[in-house]
């Protein structure tokens, strides 16, 4: 298979957090709302394989949740 370059337009230099996905075969973060890779045909990946990096993502995500919800720390 040989990239058709679609997924060239649709990367960022970002992670997880921020609701990229990953592609396996072209390894870029790229913000699509689908699936696959408008490439490859590929799944993408939302989250990390690595239970370390799973861990971590989940802070990231709770922080973000309590400073959405939670502005103001209780006095």
């Amino acid at each position: 298979m040989t990239c058709k370059g679609t997924c060239i337009r649709h990367k960022v230099s970002g992670h997880y957090v921020n609701g990229h996905k990953r592609c396996q075969h072209c390894n870029i973060f790229i913000k699509y709302e689908g699936l696959r890779c408008p490439c490859y045909a590929y799944q993408l990946r939302a989250a990390p394989r690595h239970f370390r990096y799973k861990a971590k993502l989940r802070e990231q995500k709770q922080i973000e949740v309590q400073v959405l919800y939670y502005p103001y720390p209780n006095s």
